[in-house]
């Protein structure tokens, strides 16, 4: 009851600060209650709650199936004012998500360019338009933000697209980018000519331009917002810094239920021998008593179990550990799901190299003093030691979230392999690049060991009856 409590006051705060400051403004409307379940990681009754206390103290109207729309009027003397000084007090928290921004958005939107004809894309027009446009209105910048979604949709994979929204919902993109132009802070020519830049790129097809013409795009974004941060610190010296860090992604995709968590805990014990074959899982009455969950919780998760083949539950006996049947397990769970971590798998490839280059001293150090043996170290450690370190905290729980979606598919395939569960070699050459102080090679390491896993992933569900799955790429090294 606590978390849920705790969810509703981070969205209600959230909210009611952009409404009362003029981020989101009169007359505006909100995202729909899916769109603030997705953007925010919560629920639809907690969004339903949050929408309902806003309108019960006049924020917004509210009708069945239509967008709330914002009636709080800010006065006018006050309201660019007001907004400033919230956004001055979150200046750290933002400036994250730009700098985040700028680590992740050239290499997926590089990646996604290879799929898109961008004459066909939806916006291809209005960004044509608004390129030859000599002003831009007060909502130019959703023109550019539409496109670049657009290219991101062409790759097919659903969490491009949801991790883009996430971080232009927390770094109150639409009122810092039309701060940015009235102040000259990044002025509109300037923006022009880099989205010529990356139109001309696209087109060309060259891979090495299209990401130089994105990361100068991002790069330039993320220094005007740090120089819009100073210039607000100077202009509100007094306004506290927010401790708190409010980003959040929720990829809509995750395992919620408890039954799932405990099904998944349940097979990377097996997987990893703490169940040998043929040896019995405590009595369901345990099971529950350790999970802190009902017997008819542990119940769902061993029929999951069940239908997989990793044990058979008999009557009287208990429920014994078998061989796992890879045909039979493939069979027995949903194609899309299984697609779904496919697509994980490729996210975490595209984003592990600028993540890795940003945890690199931090990582070594703590890989340095937890294993003394390279041999002792495993993937799923090095990741976690990966995310422990990454200093910006934006990145950090789009790792952690992708990476258990990734986890919550992976334990179905491992007895067969296709993963480095006995990494020494990976190890050893982790080490080696940790002793050279090899930064790239430690970045490259883990994209060509995260390529090799989809791969290897994606021939094994293709060979055993998923098709589909030959749709998700592996990436190259540009």
């Amino acid at each position: 009851m606590e978390r849920k409590q705790t969810r509703f006051a981070f969205v209600y705060e959230n909210l009611r600060r952009q409404i009362l400051s003029g981020q989101r403004e009169y007359g505006s409307k909100l995202p729909s209650a899916r769109q603030l379940c997705q953007l925010y990681g919560v629920g639809i009754r907690t969004i339903k709650t949050v929408l309902m206390r806003l309108r019960e103290e006049g924020l917004i109207h509210t009708e069945e199936r239509k967008r709330a729309v914002v009636v709080y009027r800010v006065p006018f003397r006050e309201q660019k004012h007001t907004a400033l000084q919230t956004i001055a007090g979150q200046r750290d928290a933002i400036l994250e998500i730009y700098r985040s921004m700028e680590a992740l958005m050239p290499d997926l939107l590089t990646f996604s360019c290879q799929f898109t004809d961008i004459i066909n894309l939806d916006h291809y027009d209005d960004i044509l338009r608004w390129a030859r446009r000599p002003n831009l209105t007060s909502n130019g910048w959703k023109i550019p933000a539409r496109f670049f979604h657009d290219i991101l949709k062409s790759s097919g994979n659903p969490f491009f697209c949801d991790v883009h929204s996430a971080l232009e919902l927390h770094g109150e993109t639409s009122f810092l980018t039309e701060y940015l132009t009235e102040t000259g802070l990044f002025p509109q020519e300037k923006e022009k000519e880099e989205f010529n830049r990356i139109l001309d790129a696209v087109r060309s097809g060259n891979t090495y331009a299209i990401q130089n013409s994105f990361r100068a795009h991002y790069h330039s974004i993320a220094n005007s917002v740090a120089c819009c941060m100073q210039h607000l610190d100077v202009q509100y010296p007094q306004e506290p810094m927010d401790p708190r860090r409010y980003f959040s992604w929720n990829t809509s995709y995750g395992i919620h239920q408890h039954y799932q968590r405990i099904a998944r805990n349940l097979a990377e014990r097996i997987n990893f021998g703490t169940y040998a074959y043929r040896s019995y899982l405590p009595s369901e009455r345990a099971l529950a008593e350790e999970y802190g969950v009902s017997v008819h919780t542990v119940r769902r998760a061993l029929s999951i179990l069940n239908n997989l083949g990793f044990v058979k539950t008999q009557n009287g006996r208990g429920t014994q550990v078998l061989t796992l049947d890879l045909s039979a397990s493939i069979k027995n769970t949903n194609h899309s799901r299984l697609l779904l971590h496919l697509n994980a798998l490729q996210f975490m490839a595209l984003i592990v190299r600028p993540i890795a280059l940003s945890a690199f001293d931090g990582t070594r150090q703590s890989l340095q003093k937890a294993f003394s043996q390279p041999q002792g170290i495993s993937l799923a450690d090095l990741t976690s030691h990966v995310v422990d370190n990454v200093p910006l905290y934006p990145l950090k729980v789009i790792l952690q979230k992708i990476d258990y979606i990734f986890y919550g598919g992976i334990y179905l395939y491992r007895r067969n392999s296709p993963f480095p569960d006995a990494p020494n070699e990976l190890a050893v050459r982790i080490f080696s690049c940790l002793e050279k102080d090899d930064r790239q090679g430690f970045a490259h390491l883990l994209f060509e060991t995260y390529c090799g896993i989809l791969t290897n992933l994606r021939n094994l569900l293709v060979d055993n009856g998923v098709p589909e799955a030959e749709r998700v790429i592996t990436p190259n090294l540009w």
